[in-house]
């Protein structure tokens, strides 16, 4: 690489005479300027400015480039700004194409040079050229994630969906734009903070709307034509009904973002992980409650469903599970089969689902859980393993369970004998009756109809599962037992999600006990005095 060349001129002009018109203009004297140097022919520091030009190595002939600027106050800093250029150039070397790169470089000094601006970063340069990316191009946060998301080798497939939709969504509309090396706190925390405000909105908006319309229903009922229009008119200005991002949902927004860009610093991309000091609005997790008998007045009384997470008595579950074995409920007998185990195992929805045969063995009634049914949006499919390491386990399936999975067993032999060639010898348990795995979401509506038919209060299908550990409880079984059951992560996490179905539990036994130690008084007398102080 050559040295390049400093120079010094000013911007000191002469008027010159053109011989041919006899014209007149003013001509830049430049590097000729006589007040540039003293009369001993040193150079004058109060006159003129330093500059620097390189030719950028491998440019020759006509093609040749040239890197130049002028304006510095003295030769040292035009000497240092020249040693910048040329310590930038410098690192081409390391790319697989040196000339392309190097003339990339150049392009990017160039702007720099001509805008008096800051030149660029070395370090991002030299990031660039490791990763093979071209130098002249911002590696943008929205590129980042996008590949990211889509090189994660150790994601599921509902987990690389997951991340894929919450990137495509919330995190590159609002962040995409920025370089990723110049990705900070603030326009991270602003995005974070316009998701919040965005859900409240959207929240305030869904409960006008729903607050309109049931004015709407009940002034049609009362024969308020007036009010009813009014009210039909005002439902065609509010927005439709819109799903609302919670704390918890916004929450993995942020963990998506924080373990992408912990990626990028181990990859030397970015040299701090942003979304670390992002602040949230803290997440509650919801606990399970038990519909007492107080709750499911007041549920039928208004309609409301008191907490996120019900879990039904032992007395609700036995009412659903007698309603599935009836024969004339609606359902075939693997619907009271498949929420026999799920009651009494605890078992997620998925891992139900994918039960084979040969997971159950029904002399010891153990059940291993080795695989699972997964949704990926709305098509189903079997994966390999369960949903962590903790939740490959072995549950204990007792003689109510194996009875019922014994006399679906006989059935699903007669499918086959029906389906003959068009049997799908997939071995699953719960299957259709050509044996193809069921779809999960057949499940969820069962349940809701046997609710129904039951006469219960409403729970979500998980909840079955939330009341296996809730009955767990209430028979005296500790709570690490009830953890390696469930296959929780840890003990910690199951104590901290049934600690107040807990308290619950042992309130109403306190009350069961005070029923039957309960005195009748007759009388009415409770022991106190006229002054309302009891007597000793």
């Amino acid at each position: 690489m050559n040295d390049g060349a400093l120079f010094k001129r000013c911007g000191c002009k002469q008027t010159v005479t053109d011989p041919a018109d006899g014209t007149t203009r003013r001509k830049a004297l430049g590097q000729r300027c006589p007040k540039l140097r003293r009369a001993n022919g040193t150079w004058n520091p109060r006159h003129g400015s330093w500059g620097f030009q390189l030719q950028v190595p491998g440019t020759n002939g006509p093609d040749r480039a040239h890197l130049r600027q002028s304006g510095h106050p003295t030769a040292e800093d035009a000497e240092t700004a020249l040693g910048k250029v040329m310590a930038l150039l410098e690192l081409a070397e390391a790319a697989d194409d040196p000339l392309t790169t190097r003339l990339a470089i150049a392009s990017l000094i160039r702007s720099a040079l001509n805008t008096r601006s800051a030149l660029p970063d070395p370090d991002e340069v030299r990031r660039a050229i490791g990763l093979g990316r071209p130098v002249d191009q911002d590696l943008t946060v929205g590129q980042f994630l996008t590949d990211w998301a889509e090189s994660r080798k150790d994601l599921t497939r509902n987990g690389k969906r997951s991340f894929a939709q919450q990137i495509r969504t919330q995190l590159a509309p609002r962040l995409g734009h920025h370089a990723l090396g110049r990705l900070r706190v603030g326009h991270v925390q602003k995005a974070f903070d316009e998701m919040e405000a965005e859900a409240a909105l959207i929240a305030d908006q869904n409960a006008q709307r729903h607050a309109v319309i049931k004015e709407s229903k009940a002034a049609w009922r009362e024969h308020r034509s007036d009010d009813a229009r009014r009210a039909r008119a005002l439902l065609k200005e509010l927005p439709p009904l819109r799903p609302v991002q919670g704390p918890a949902t916004i929450a993995r927004y942020h963990a998506c973002l924080r373990a992408a860009l912990t990626d990028a610093v181990k990859q030397k991309l970015i040299d701090e992980n942003v979304a670390k000091h992002v602040y949230l609005t803290g997440v509650t997790r919801a606990k399970p409650k038990l519909w007492t008998a107080e709750r499911i007045e007041r549920w039928r009384e208004t309609g409301k469903v008191p907490h996120r997470v019900m879990v039904w008595t032992a007395e609700h579950t036995t009412r659903v599970l007698a309603t599935a074995k009836d024969s004339d409920c609606g359902y075939p007998h693997w619907f009271y089969a498949a929420f026999t185990l799920i009651a009494h195992t605890g078992m997620r929805r998925g891992e139900a689902c994918g039960i084979a045969w040969e997971n159950i063995d029904f002399t010891t009634g153990q059940v291993e859980i080795a695989q699972q049914l997964v949704q990926y949006g709305w098509e189903a499919g079997i994966q390999d393993g369960a949903k962590s390491d903790d939740g490959a386990r072995t549950v204990i399936a007792p003689k109510t369970v194996l009875r019922a999975l014994a006399r679906h067993r006989k059935t699903q032999e007669e499918w086959a004998r029906t389906a003959g060639d068009a049997w799908a010898k997939t071995g699953l348990v719960f299957t259709t009756e050509t044996g193809l795995p069921i779809h999960p979401a057949q499940l969820n509506d069962a349940l809701h109809a046997l609710t129904m038919q039951a006469d219960l209060p409403p729970i979500r299908l998980h909840d079955l599962r939330h009341g296996a550990a809730t009955l767990a409880l209430a028979a005296g079984i500790d709570m690490k037992t009830i953890s390696a059951i469930l296959g929780h992560s840890s003990y910690a996490f199951t104590a901290d999600t049934y600690g107040d179905v807990v308290n619950e539990l042992k309130k109403a036994a306190a009350d069961k006990i005070a029923d039957q130690l309960a005195l009748d008084d007759e009388d009415g007398d409770d022991g106190r005095g006229e002054d309302g102080v009891l007597a000793a």
